[in-house]
């Protein structure tokens, strides 16, 4: 995948007559993927681009999604690309929001898209705006297009359950807990890829091992709750695949007394484990493994919600449950891996 942020205009090596797709591609959920597809049927021999905004661009700043006013991302940059290039873009293009919002729709189009980009198609979905105050939709875009021999496709709405797909249908999945959900509208689980950091170690003792990872606010997280997850550990540039039951909370899950009582030491009894304030932790039991993999990044991908938060008030009841869950996210885990997964989904829903 070539990537071009349009922040440095002096080196956009797209090649010209490219076919290039509009949007945001938040999750690159299936109705992202039909615009791609209608990029790959008109471009013949030219290239498939993707243009979007760039909603990591700031995320030094810690708001990498202000302009939207808010709403969490559903992938990370990297899982974003991945997806994009398996729907066969070859190019994805980065704009800053800074960059184009006081552009007109018609400065938009003749200076970036026949400018700079030189594409020869373009294709976007039902609903994109443009232009400063998204004063611009598809029929001013198809109007512009012509007017800079520029050939336009609208991509129509994909539905499933008698709705329209969106990002924000699928937020609303994942922040629900309907992980299934979200799996059917984005074509795969919802995932993200992120650091191992130290815990207090209590999965540990109990005999379950955990990982840690601090879910950033940024990203939409699942609600809280243990669920069924596929697990990818890299390591040597190769990857392979775990079961995986992944808690998702802030707080212990077991009285303070009780984990003092277990001869917990009282400062680890008291504390949120890997949380922080203000952040969701997610922590895995993987099943079959046994290593230390502190710093590194793993890739955790949510299949069905077991259960929702609960408070345990013995670490008998809590390592019961844990086995239990364990147990429960294997015979998911083996159904995803044979195949079968989505066909479940579909006669669940």
């Amino acid at each position: 995948m070539n990537v071009i942020r349009l922040s440095d205009m002096k080196n956009v090596n797209l090649p010209n007559g490219a076919a290039l797709a509009l949007g945001f591609f938040d999750g690159v959920h299936i109705g992202h993927r039909s615009i791609i597809e209608n990029a790959r049927r008109v471009s013949g021999e030219a290239p498939v681009a993707v243009w979007m905004i760039d909603p990591y661009e700031d995320a030094a700043e810690g708001s990498p999604h202000d302009f939207k006013n808010g709403p969490l991302l559903l992938t990370q940059k990297k899982e974003k690309l991945e997806r994009l290039k398996k729907c066969g873009a070859e190019y994805a293009v980065f704009c800053s929001f800074k960059a184009i919002k006081n552009m007109s729709g018609e400065e938009f189009v003749r200076d970036i898209i026949s400018g700079k980009l030189a594409a020869s198609h373009v294709v976007c979905g039902f609903n994109f705006r443009f232009g400063c105050g998204a004063l611009c939709g598809v029929s001013e875009l198809k109007e512009l297009s012509e007017k800079y021999g520029i050939s336009c496709t609208v991509s129509g709405a994909v539905e499933r359950g008698g709705e329209t797909v969106s990002s924000s249908r699928i937020r609303a999945l994942v922040s629900s807990g309907n992980v299934e959900g979200a799996c059917e509208l984005l074509g795969e689980p919802f995932a993200f890829t992120l650091p191992v950091v130290h815990g207090k170690k209590l999965g540990r003792t109990l005999g379950f091992p955990t990982v840690n990872q601090i879910i950033p606010s940024f990203l939409v997280s699942p609600a809280r709750g243990v669920y069924a997850a596929r697990v990818t550990l890299y390591s040597d540039g190769k990857k392979k695949t775990y079961p995986g039951a992944a808690n998702i909370g802030v707080c212990p899950t077991v009285n303070a007394e009780a984990l003092t009582e277990a001869g917990i030491p009282e400062e680890s009894a008291a504390a949120f484990g890997a949380a922080r304030e203000g952040h969701v932790v997610c922590e895995t039991y993987i099943s079959g493994y046994r290593g230390d993999l502190y710093g590194d990044n793993i890739k955790v991908e949510f299949l069905r919600m077991l259960r929702g938060e609960m408070r345990f008030e013995n670490l008998d009841a809590l390592t019961e449950r844990i086995k239990a869950n364990a147990q429960s996210a294997e015979k998911i885990y083996a159904e995803f891996e044979k195949g079968n997964f989505c066909s479940v989904l579909q006669a669940d829903l």
